[in-house]
């Protein structure tokens, strides 16, 4: 028995530990966009990422959601949205399967995946269906 608790004790601390390597700014690959992710308000062992900065909010600082699919999200401020959102770690340090957000296509990819695949680069990928887009992200600052 204490072997299980001692086992279990360390499962959570390398998990503990791992979370902050992926939290921090993000850049992504296009629009100049900027992530931030943290972990999820709604629950604390999940991450999630929110949109700070990119080429249409420095042009248009109030710029909304006008793309959103839902109608009734379109007159959100895109400054803070949800980009990645409940990603779980895996027992292969993989984040998965969270759902991103595209708010230049305005949808949501229900089976998006993240990886540290260096200290700071960090692999995006989306799929829908058998087809699947891959991004790499660089650091731009620590959240640890």
């Amino acid at each position: 028995m204490l072997e299980l608790v001692v086992s279990l004790g360390l499962a959570a601390t390398q998990a503990a530990e791992d979370v902050p390597l992926v939290m921090g700014l993000w850049a992504t690959s296009d629009d100049g966009g900027r992530v931030r992710i943290e972990l999820c308000d709604h629950d604390e062992s999940l991450l999630c990422g929110r949109l700070v900065d990119a080429e249409r909010l420095r042009a248009e600082p109030d710029a909304r959601d006008v793309n959103n699919a839902d109608p009734d999200l379109r007159g959100r401020p895109l400054r803070g949205v949800r980009i990645l959102d409940s990603f779980e770690r895996d027992e292969d340090g993989e984040w998965t399967p969270g759902v991103l957000y595209d708010p230049k296509e305005g949808r949501e990819i229900r089976r998006g995946y993240v990886k540290l695949v260096e200290d700071d680069r960090l692999e995006v990928r989306g799929c829908v269906a058998f087809i699947c887009r891959t991004q790499v992200w660089v650091r731009l600052e620590d959240g640890a």
